[in-house]
């Protein structure tokens, strides 16, 4: 039987005690770094393509409420 190639990480957090969007964001973070930590290659991967996100920050010119939103770049 031919070996399986593994494509997905599971990544395990218990989000129940967070309150508001940073304490989830941190939780989340250091259980993907735990997940990802035993699997060098990947973090590799992941970091890569974090390189194509950008971030794009604009107000409203009626209300001036600011907003943030991200994109993704094939730009290597």
């Amino acid at each position: 039987m031919a070996k399986q190639q593994k494509y997905f990480t599971p990544v395990y957090t218990d989000i129940l005690a967070t309150g508001s969007l940073k304490e989830f964001s941190e939780c989340f973070g250091k259980s993907v770094l735990t997940a990802l930590a035993k699997n060098e290659p990947a973090i590799r991967k992941i970091l890569k393509s974090l390189t194509s996100i950008r971030p794009k920050i604009s107000i409203d010119p009626l209300s001036g409420e600011p907003s943030v939103g991200f994109t993704v770049s094939n730009d290597q």
